[in-house]
């Protein structure tokens, strides 16, 4: 077993740092995901910039108090649509479309019912909340109040985009919303920069612009994505059929967004809320965390303040390389967890690991070569550019060093526990990030380097919290198993279904159509070789000699072959030509039972019989299935079902022709 172990640690680790199809995968998720939060947040910091040079720094100060407000107020509510690629990810990897769509309508909602009265108190008091907290003169909350309507519809209409552009990243669209991402930040930027050399930018027409590209924004999701957007749909679980065309968004995908109410769904809202709210209180403690620590830099003076604003700008830039990384272990993490691959999980997650830290490595030492070149391009005021350049070191250090972190926080998130993220995040806040703040500023009377190196050592702890459970306390098969069939069990819950669907169970396959020859298990790949193979033909979706054979033509070798890859005669016989079979029997149903914790002759037969026992005494429902002597599926259901599930098995049932 020693030995066993060994190796399997010695293949993970080559895999790790081969450049195979997973790793080109995580890359063709991260160059576009980099490129969208890159362009938003460069996007902010030429807002930012060409409101400090062209209106002046009371209107930079207005626009960046109102940005970290309102931060904190979207923090209450960006829990469902950054929860959105966990969910949607792993329903789409159990093929569970429709909930995946359900997932998109509910988080859309949830923003709605909870954000519209926030916002009407909030851009009602904008003026007298600055003026309270004494963080802006009358002219700067004057400013505020002007500027805080547009703002705010902005941001809904934002938020409304993200929910689709999540959607479709998962499908396999990354590269058409990296574009549409881009092109709504270029026209902000343009749009800006045409009035301010005409010298007509105003604070008020800055807002309307932001509006105007957000509505786009929206419209372009809505009306033109779903004629272009495709979902791949080949069978390579059945290598014998045609790669079929790719179709338009799929039907039962527009089915759950638009002609369900996923409000009834009661299992889709406590899945979502699940990984939503841990979310939300994560991002109303980082957003609480440097509000309080712009209160220590208000403490200093004004211009502190408006420093502290763009030190933070220039933090989500840095950050911003990371979220692309980060987005994209996510998705192919809960993609492979949806689909109970466990194994592929873990090696998902380790790739982005390794390939986030190289990248992070190399971003740190062009940002430190530029770092005299960045205050300028925020303000003309040497005095604020002094404050700034003396924190971008620090800010560089801890970008380094907190990479691994920001990324095991997307991973833990995408095994549905941002609730431990988020316990640590609320731990280290407290006990790090804010004391070490409070001491630099007020004891020790440093200045904004205190209040950076605070920052820089907060995240830096939880990052390696993080790292060590993600990379030592996860087991990811059992995850695995939990994810793949809590989706399949939502996948009967929809309530236009009939009893018998209730009690589908979905495939847990052991290989998907997406995988390449690289990614399937060895004994996918073993059979497909005795069936004739190889890497070339898999990758190019061609077929060897024999799948033109009939069943009773393959010899036992071959046949036992193509059972392993899922085939029984009848589907071998029937996936021929059309000359085959011309009458179809009756379709049969299979069940499958697996079970990863020890010997299945042993234990998995012990906690059977035991579970057994406990659901026929516990149960509500007492009645049967009728008749005399049952058996224990008969009898007991789909309630022994879900005590099986909870208790680490995976059952399947599935439907063949």
């Amino acid at each position: 077993n020693n030995n066993n172990n060994n190796h399997n640690n010695l293949s993970l680790w080559s895999s790790i740092f081969a450049w195979d199809h997973g790793s080109r995968r995580i890359v063709a998720y991260t160059v576009p995901f980099t490129c969208t939060s890159v362009s938003e947040a460069l996007c902010n910091s030429t807002v930012l910039g060409l409101l400090g040079y062209y209106v002046g720094t009371e209107a930079l100060t207005a626009y960046a108090l109102l940005e970290l407000l309102l931060e904190i107020l979207q923090s209450l509510l960006v829990g469902p649509m950054e929860g959105l690629p966990t969910v949607a990810a792993q329903a789409v990897g159990a093929k569970n479309l429709t909930l995946a769509g359900q997932y998109v309508q509910l988080s859309m909602m949830l923003y709605i019912l909870v954000g519209i009265p926030l916002f009407v108190v909030f851009g009602t008091f904008t003026s007298w909340l600055l003026l309270t907290l004494q963080w802006a003169s009358e002219e700067v909350a004057h400013h505020a109040q002007q500027l805080v309507v547009s703002l705010i519809i902005s941001k809904a209409l934002s938020a409304m985009a993200q929910a689709f552009s999540e959607l479709y990243n998962v499908l396999d669209a990354e590269i058409m919303v990296g574009i549409i991402e881009v092109a709504t930040c270029f026209s902000v930027v343009v749009g800006m920069s045409l009035l301010a050399i005409g010298d007509e930018l105003t604070l008020d027409r800055t807002g309307y612009i932001l509006i105007g590209a957000e509505l786009w924004h929206v419209l372009i999701y809505i009306c033109i994505v779903p004629s272009f957007c495709v979902c791949g749909s080949s069978n390579r679980n059945n290598k014998k059929k045609k790669k079929k065309k790719k179709k338009l968004l799929p039907q039962k995908l527009r089915h759950g967004i638009w002609n369900q109410c996923s409000l009834t769904n009661y299992r889709a809202i406590r899945n979502l809320l699940k990984v939503s709210i841990p979310i939300s209180i994560s991002a109303v403690l980082e957003s609480m965390e440097w509000s309080v620590l712009g209160i220590f830099a208000a403490s200093m003076g004004t211009k502190e303040v408006a420093a502290w604003a763009i030190i933070g700008t220039v933090w989500e830039i840095l950050n911003s390389l990371t979220y692309g990384i980060g987005d994209a272990a996510e998705i192919t993490v809960a993609r492979h967890l949806g689909q109970g691959r466990g194994w592929q999980a873990q090696l998902s997650a380790y790739k982005s690991l390794y390939l986030g830290m190289m990248g992070s490595s190399l971003l740190t030492m062009v940002f430190f070569f530029v770092i005299p070149y960045i205050p300028p391009c925020f303000t003309p005021n040497t005095i604020l550019q002094e404050l700034i350049e003396e924190c971008l070191p620090l800010l560089g250090i801890g970008y380094w060093v907190m990479t691994l972190g920001e990324i095991a926080w997307y991973i833990v998130g995408a095994t549905s526990r941002f609730d431990i993220g988020t316990m640590v995040h609320l731990i280290v806040s407290i006990m790090v990030t804010v004391p070490l703040g409070a001491s630099y500023t007020y004891v020790f009377n440093l200045n904004l380097e205190g209040l950076t190196s605070a920052v820089v050592v907060g995240y830096t702890t939880i990052g390696i919290i993080l790292s060590y459970l993600l990379l030592a306390a996860t087991e990811w098969n059992t995850v695995a198993a939990q994810a793949a069939a809590a989706n399949a069990a939502r996948a009967g819950n929809n309530n236009n279904n009939n009893n018998n669907n209730n009690n589908k169970m979905l495939l847990l396959l052991l290989f998907d159509e997406e995988d390449e020859w690289d990614d399937l298990p060895l004994k996918i790949r073993r059979a497909a070789l005795q069936l004739g193979y190889n890497k070339g033909m898999w990758n190019r979706d061609e077929e060897p000699p024999k799948a033109e054979w009939d069943w009773n033509e393959l010899d036992q070798e071959d046949q036992a072959a193509a059972t392993v890859m899922g085939y029984t005669q009848h589907t071998w016989d029937n996936n021929e030509s059309s000359s085959s079979s011309s009458s179809s029997p009756p379709p049969i149903t299979v069940a499958t039972v697996a079970y990863d914790r020890g010997d299945p002759g042993y234990k998995a037969t012990a906690l059977m019989s035991m579970e057994t026992a406990l659901c026929l005494a516990l149960r509500p429902k007492k009645d049967g299935g009728g008749g005399g002597v049952l058996t224990p599926a008969t009898g007991l259901g789909q309630d022994l079902v879900e005590r099986l599930q909870r208790a680490g098995l995976r059952i399947v049932v599935e439907s063949k022709p």
